[in-house]
């Protein structure tokens, strides 16, 4: 059978299609799929499950990060955030209740979650204790 054929009109693809069903049919019966797996499965070589798994969070991880985030000092809080994932740090901000968490960058998410923890507590404290030394 040739395989390299220019087919002129449809009929042609058709009868060539035809007889390659039939030459196929002549083959003995091979399974092509294994028994027990799924078209999932299947999809799984594809890339598209591992895809999925990828977007799935360790969420004792990131609880037990969050309350650890108070007790660290800035450089190591910065350190293990920016480890994680952009849709981490949004679920680390939501924990904190830190708003502007849409359309950032991983950066800018990350520089906000550390303002919000760090910067801004030592910026009030620093106002705070300048404004009742000098009356």
């Amino acid at each position: 059978m040739q395989v390299n054929k220019k087919f002129k009109t449809l009929h042609d693809l058709a009868d060539f299609l035809i007889q390659l069903g039939n030459e196929l049919k002549q083959m003995p019966n091979v399974i092509l799929l294994e028994e027990g797996k799924t078209q999932k499965q299947t999809e799984d070589s594809k890339g598209k499950r591992l895809k999925m798994r990828r977007k799935m969070f360790d969420e004792d991880k990131l609880n037990d990060l969050a309350a650890r985030l108070p007790q660290m000092n800035r450089d190591e809080a910065e350190k293990s955030l920016s480890e994680l994932t952009y849709n981490e740090l949004k679920l680390i901000a939501g924990k904190y209740k830190i708003s502007g968490r849409g359309r950032k960058s991983k950066k800018a998410l990350l520089g906000v979650i550390l303002y919000n923890l760090y910067d801004f507590k030592a910026g009030h404290e620093l106002l705070r204790n300048f404004s009742s030394e000098h009356p």
